[in-house]
């Protein structure tokens, strides 16, 4: 599946211009009621019948739509559905750094973002739920490849759950731990309700999962957390690890190509202390932790860190 997120390389980025096109024409039913002529779609979505041509136009310049007479269709690149949930997002992130990066860089921290709404933190988990879906098989497969005998995984801020479910394919017993909202919003989806995983709503420094467990997931959650943060949270997922099993860190690692230095940049703009961190500093805090150093796995611009916590402690 082709990279639609902000993630992709460098060269690789789907033009901004786009982007934000297709977001606006998604957003506003606009993608959905095709085929139609100008004047139809603007009916059916309820736009003003000018500004609708000149979206459709300059959509047909990227294939989104074509245009056969006066009815506009379905272009050849019109994104799937699951890619429109992630191009909605990436729209999000353009007008927010066009819009927060000249005051980030004078200020400290920007204001933290009031809580989204649940309409718009389910959209996010599902624009992340997108990539996750297709990364888990090799992801997981990695880790229990490396953490042979594994039965039982505890997916930290596991969010839309797919690396949880792909853990329990594997047959392991899943606990996936994630704050009260947004268990509360994905316990009622299909993808969780049908599968094996179990939910604990807890905030991971203050949760008491009540077990150790032989794997502890770490996906896509350290680089939300501030640096002076995460020696605590390697504490606390050493406490949840039994002897004998380990911790995998799914990130991106400071100076290891330039995905992780533009994401760094949607860190810097969260208002939350977020950001990319060195290799060197993971594996102190992992090891002042407990945990042995870890392996270091490329993923194309993410890293995947995976240490053991020996079975006897020094």
């Amino acid at each position: 599946m082709d990279d639609s997120s902000f993630l992709a390389q460098p060269n690789e980025v789907l033009d901004w211009r786009r982007v934000i096109l297709t977001a606006a024409a998604i957003r506003n039913g606009l993608l959905a009621s095709l085929p139609g002529t100008e004047s139809d779609l603007a009916e059916r979505c309820g736009l003003d019948a000018h500004a609708t041509r000149v979206v459709l136009d300059a959509l047909a310049a990227w294939q989104v739509v074509d245009r056969d007479g006066d009815t506009y269709c379905e272009g050849s690149e019109l994104p799937s559905p699951e890619s429109q949930l992630v191009l909605k997002q990436h729209a999000q992130f353009i007008q927010h750094w066009g819009a927060k990066l000249d005051e980030r860089m004078t200020n400290r921290l920007l204001d933290k973002h009031p809580p989204r709404s649940p309409a718009a933190l389910e959209a996010w988990l599902l624009a992340l739920g997108v990539n996750a879906k297709a990364q888990a098989p090799e992801m997981v497969g990695r880790c229990m490849d490396y953490f042979a005998g594994t039965t039982s995984v505890l997916d930290v801020a596991g969010g839309h759950g797919e690396y949880g479910i792909e853990a329990g394919r594997h047959g392991c017993e899943v606990t996936m731990l994630d704050v009260p909202e947004v268990v509360e919003i994905v316990s009622g989806w299909p993808s969780l309700k049908e599968s094996d995983v179990s939910l604990c709503a807890a905030d991971v420094y203050d949760a008491e999962p009540g077990k150790q467990f032989d794997l502890v997931m770490l996906f896509g959650f350290t680089h939300t957390q501030p640096a002076e943060k995460l020696g605590q949270l390697f504490r606390r997922v050493a406490d949840m690890t039994a002897p004998g099993g380990g911790v995998a860190v799914h990130t991106f690692l400071r100076d290891s190509g330039p995905v992780p230095a533009v994401f760094a940049v949607q860190m810097l703009l969260t208002g939350r202390g977020g950001d990319t961190h060195r290799l060197v500093d993971y594996t102190k805090w992992m090891t002042d932790a407990g945990f042995d150093e870890p392996r270091v796995d490329d993923l194309g611009g993410r890293s995947l860190l995976l240490a053991r916590k020996p079975r006897r402690q020094p």
